[in-house]
């Protein structure tokens, strides 16, 4: 039987947050769980922590500038587009007039639930429960302006955004020099 208990944690090439270091390489981290599962993990899970190695770095650098291209893209589209971003599109079939559907939240209620495990009861986590109604209406020109405005800068900050996460990563490759791990 192996020993898989992690003796030390060290920091995420991608995230940079401490994880524990099972057989050496990042833990599985970066995920959510939700509904019994698991969803997602962080791209560092798996690998070297920065102490030991940055040829990540490289890889989450030309991913990030993929990214910014794709958010350029839509950006384009956007500034070109008529359209709107905030209400769901519906064209009326007879006379293809289009109408958006707008949603209110009414209530959001946290609803508490219990899990056990391992024979001990325990808060296991909340779920957010929302009561929403939907309505059609016209929207007018200058509501679809205004969503279309908070769309885009929604855009450009999120390239803002993932170009100081490239600036942090190259200052990091040009700085990297090994390190010892951190004991636990």
């Amino acid at each position: 039987m192996s020993n898989r208990r992690a003796t030390h944690m060290g920091e995420c090439q991608i995230c940079h947050n401490m994880q524990k270091l099972p057989k050496g390489k990042m833990s599985i981290h970066g995920y959510t769980r939700q509904f019994g599962w698991f969803q997602g993990k962080c791209a560092g899970s798996g690998h070297l922590p920065l102490e030991q190695s940055c040829d990540l770095i490289q890889w989450s650098i030309d991913a990030t500038k993929a990214s910014i291209v794709r958010y350029e893209d839509v950006i384009q589209k956007a500034e070109n587009s008529t359209d709107t971003y905030y209400y769901k599109k519906q064209i009326n079939p007879k006379t293809e007039e289009r109408v958006y559907e707008s949603t209110t939240i009414i209530d959001i209620a946290h609803d508490l639930f219990w899990e056990v495990k391992k024979e001990v009861l325990s808060l296991y986590c909340h779920y957010l429960r929302l009561e929403y109604k939907t309505e059609t209406q016209k929207v007018t020109k200058e509501d679809i302006a205004t969503s279309k405005k908070y769309y885009i800068r929604y855009q450009k900050d999120e390239v803002e955004r993932q170009h100081k996460y490239i600036a942090g990563q190259q200052s990091i490759v040009e700085n990297w020099e090994p390190k010892p791990l951190t004991e636990i």
